[in-house]
């Protein structure tokens, strides 16, 4: 029998997202009910546990993050410059391309790559280079820093 408990929390753990129970269930498999169940569970071990990480349960969505009190020290070790999953996939897509229209990556992805088009410009990871009506993207000398190319 599979331990789902322990998939959950190596989902939580991984992933960044927030998950509901019916997201996890329907992924998954398995019934509703028996997700929340072990969910409630991982929340009480990680209470009763003297550690710094908890599952955090905020209007019916779950993650695994870090406790409140020791949020102050953390970030002193993460980088300014950490990337979300949708802003490495766009200059994922940006560096195998070398260049592509904005526009197409609207088409492609939907209006949500805008916002994270304007963030990697501002944090200097792309640059636009404006082309008729839309603008061209290309990588910039931070992005082949941050990655170590």
């Amino acid at each position: 029998m599979k331990d789902y408990k322990r998939i959950i929390e190596s989902i939580l753990f991984l992933l960044p997202d927030e998950f509901s129970v019916e997201d996890l269930a329907k992924r998954l498999r398995i019934q509703p009910s028996k997700i929340k169940k072990f969910l409630d569970e991982l929340k009480e071990e990680y209470d009763k546990r003297d550690s710094a990480i908890m599952i955090r349960e905020v209007s019916g969505y779950y993650s695994m993050t870090i406790k409140p009190d020791y949020v102050r020290y953390i970030r002193r070790f993460v980088r300014e410059a950490e990337l979300s999953k949708k802003e490495l996939k766009i200059l994922a897509i940006v560096e195998k391309e070398g260049k592509v229209l904005k526009s197409k990556m609207a088409k492609i992805f939907g209006s949500w790559v805008y916002p994270v088009i304007k963030s990697l410009v501002s944090r200097g990871f792309i640059k636009e280079v404006r082309t008729g009506r839309s603008s061209l993207l290309v990588v910039t000398e931070k992005f082949k820093a941050y990655v170590g190319k």
